[in-house]
């Protein structure tokens, strides 16, 4: 049986550095077109949602800590007598955590690359860097999970940085007027709006993958919820700085509020100036480990579908990157690029809700869990 290499705390990283990456930027942006000033409350209910979709995902994990998604979906959905049901009734499954996958990957290494662009070297064709973003992933997602855990894990105290940046920000440049007047909703809009909070939260789904390589999957709700709550918590701060900043109108102007709240932070003495160079470095990083973490899942459920050894990670990452490239270049801009991601993100929501909380239901229904001890016996 292959030895599994994550623990707790790692896994805890895991959930950090792939949801905190490209949407922390155009988050306020985000949030702030849909809910207004209410967004500052809104964003607690989305994070109460998707801990739940997190919970439900991390349920299936402990139901089943031999399996990955790919074997313990065929388990649930098939049956000893036609074995052959569960293979193909878990395919639409699997095709829809593709489909978010590949999609996230396609907006990361496109919106990253717009960022590069705009920020840093306005004279390199964005096509360059794409393609540089994207091969270096996919060289990344063709080890193991112990080589990506452990580099999630090198890169990790470089992410908080710009959390200190966003508190100092708050401080100095921070108006309470920004905040009111609150409760200007609708529920009916408020309800509605809440796919697409949550699918700029979207990237979690990869514990449905990484829980088969746990070694006590039995501790992962408590770090997986730990995980996701410090990360909502950011996404709340860059939100709650950049309206206090700037206020609604502006904010909702700004392409990237985020790094544009960071360039007025005043440090004493000007120790440090372009503290935005500082952020847009560590942002980078993060988008990396995002689009590496994510690609890793996507590629790690073709090969176990296919049933391919090891070596054919390298293969498969480089034709995915490929087709990832092509669609990532048929938005013109940048807004239109948004555009795309806010009707896809109501399909991420759809899927993350559905496919988890049927599989529980299933599961449940059929009494086609693990055994009690299974869990227990992986250390």
């Amino acid at each position: 049986m292959k030895q599994r290499t994550i623990t707790a705390y790692q896994s805890f990283i895991m959930v950090i550095m792939t949801v905190a990456g490209m949407g922390v930027l155009v988050f306020p942006r985000n949030i702030g077109k849909v809910f207004g000033r209410d967004g500052i409350w809104v964003t607690f209910f989305a994070i109460v949602l998707v801990s739940l979709i997190i919970y439900l995902m991390t349920l299936l994990g402990q139901w089943y800590p031999r399996d990955s998604f790919v074997e313990y979906t065929e388990k649930i959905l098939g049956s000893k007598r036609f074995r052959w049901l569960g293979k193909w009734l878990h395919l639409p499954f699997l095709l829809a955590f593709a489909f978010i996958w590949f999609s996230l990957v396609t907006y990361v290494a496109r919106g990253f690359s717009e960022v590069v662009v705009l920020s840093i070297l306005p004279q390199t064709p964005l096509e360059i860097i794409m393609l540089i973003f994207l091969l270096t992933a996919a060289i990344v997602a063709s080890y193991p999970s112990e080589v990506i855990v452990k580099f999630n894990e090198l890169l990790f105290p470089f992410f908080l940085i710009p959390v200190v940046f966003l508190l100092i920000a708050l401080v100095q440049n921070g108006e309470l007027i920004n905040f009111f007047p609150l409760f200007q909703f609708d529920w009916k809009k408020i309800l509605m709006g809440a796919s697409g909070i949550t699918a700029d939260f979207a990237g979690y789904s990869i514990i449905l993958i990484l829980m088969v390589n746990y070694q006590q999957p039995e501790k992962a709700v408590k770090s997986h919820l730990l995980a996701f709550l410090l990360t909502g918590l950011i996404y709340w701060l860059c939100f709650a700085v950049s309206l206090g900043s700037f206020g609604l109108e502006e904010m909702n102007r700004l392409t990237l509020p985020t790094l544009e709240t960071i360039r007025l932070v005043n440090t004493p003495l000007q120790i440090l100036e372009r503290l935005e160079s500082i952020t847009i470095a560590l942002w980078m990083v993060a988008s990396f480990t995002t689009l590496a973490n994510i690609l890793y899942a996507l590629v790690e459920l073709i090969r176990r579908k296919l049933k391919k050894g090891e070596v054919s990670r390298k293969w498969i990452s480089l034709l995915v990157v490929t087709i990832s490239f092509v669609v990532a270049m048929i938005p013109q801009n940048l807004d239109q690029l948004f555009e795309w991601v806010s009707q896809m993100n109501r399909v991420i929501f759809v899927i993350d809700v559905t496919i988890p909380l049927l599989l529980v239901i299933i599961a449940w229904l059929r009494k086609k869990r693990g055994k009690k001890n299974e869990t227990s016996a992986i250390s």
